[in-house]
């Protein structure tokens, strides 16, 4: 679809449009589908063919209630912009089935691990003490780094979670974003010092113990 078009038809999905809607909801179920399907995958999770579709309306739904098309800026992202979603969506979907089933955990390590230019546990951290370590092992630490992630701006975030979540280089990014490969560098750089940042000043307030984080930037 041209960029005007899809333009169009999102200031019309803002505009609480019906049929631009199933319009929408047509053009981009496909790439919903896909999406969903994978971060199940890479989560080690099974789900029967309802649950699927349920994961899968549930993107859209928050995406019509929310009004969330209205946050996006930049159009030739709208198709990452709907992947993070759908991936965070099933995401979250994944979190209540592992409450539910321990034994289906998956380890932050796997779950955000990327080719190269991921922030993977292991590849950021190198801890001080055994007891900081533990800790950097629990839910709560995957939280503090989740929640450190969706501080970042727009930009970098999207910059960010392409890197992990969509394992894309950078130089795939650049084209993306339609931004030169060095801005992407440096956001990604910048984001994961944020991160890095984050948890340092965490580990500090939690146990009063230095971590030593090392991010590769």
């Amino acid at each position: 679809m041209p960029l005007m078009d899809t333009a169009e038809l999102i200031r019309r999905c803002v505009a609480r449009d019906n049929g631009a809607w199933e319009r929408f909801v047509r053009t981009y179920e496909g790439l919903i589908i896909r999406s969903v399907r994978y971060k199940l995958k890479k989560s080690g999770m099974s789900v029967l063919s309802d649950e699927f579709r349920d994961i899968v309306q549930e993107v859209f739904l928050s995406i019509w209630e929310g009004n969330s098309l209205s946050s996006v800026r930049d159009i030739a992202c709208l198709e990452h912009w709907l992947i993070l979603t759908a991936m965070n969506k099933t995401s979250n979907y994944c979190k209540k089935k592992i409450y539910s089933d321990p034994g289906k955990f998956l380890s932050f390590e796997e779950d955000m691990s990327s080719e190269g230019e991921g922030l993977t546990l292991s590849s950021i951290m190198t801890s001080k003490s055994s007891s900081a370590f533990t800790m950097a092992e629990d839910m709560e630490m995957k939280e503090i780094l989740k929640k450190e992630i969706d501080r970042l701006g727009y930009k970098q975030q999207l910059a960010l979670k392409l890197s992990l979540y969509d394992c894309k280089k950078q130089k795939e990014i650049a084209g993306i974003m339609n931004v030169p490969k060095n801005t992407v560098s440096t956001m990604i750089r910048r984001a994961k010092l944020h991160v890095r940042d984050g948890v340092e000043k965490y580990f500090e307030r939690k146990t009063g113990e230095g971590v030593s984080l090392n991010i590769g930037a």
